[in-house]
């Protein structure tokens, strides 16, 4: 794909305007980029980027519960003072109940709530629960 096109996309991605997108990329007829978006190579290239962006990993998914489990992923409150209208910002910690839930969910992809050994094991399986 040639700079110009890869430059579109890459503009297209950021922006989600295709006119805006086009000039950016040196195209001089800002409804060129309607014609880029029928290019095959062009759409497949913005197909995969966005499909790897859009979609957590796995292992994303997993990191967040961990840090929300452990208190580390803080949510922003906003309050108004009274007196003079001003918008204050507090962070808080996840509730308790928020960090239970992320450990449920991440004990139940361990399957550590299972009285079954996980696949493919031949050793004892044994499950120590340790209660805070």
């Amino acid at each position: 794909m040639k700079d110009k096109k890869l430059e579109f996309a890459k503009e297209y991605l950021a922006s989600g305007d295709v006119k805006q997108s086009a000039l950016k990329a040196g195209y001089k007829n800002e409804d060129y980029g309607y014609k880029l978006l029928k290019n095959p190579k062009v759409l497949e290239y913005i197909n995969e980027i966005a499909s790897g962006e859009a979609i957590a990993s796995a292992e994303e998914v997993l990191s967040f519960l961990t840090s929300v489990m452990r208190g580390e992923e803080w949510e922003i409150k906003v309050t108004m003072q009274k007196e003079t209208g001003e918008k204050l910002l507090q962070g808080e910690p996840p509730a308790l109940s928020q960090r239970q839930k992320a450990a449920e969910m991440l004990a139940k992809r361990y399957r550590l709530f299972s009285e079954e050994p996980p696949e493919n094991s031949d050793k004892p399986f044994c499950v120590n629960i340790k209660i805070v």
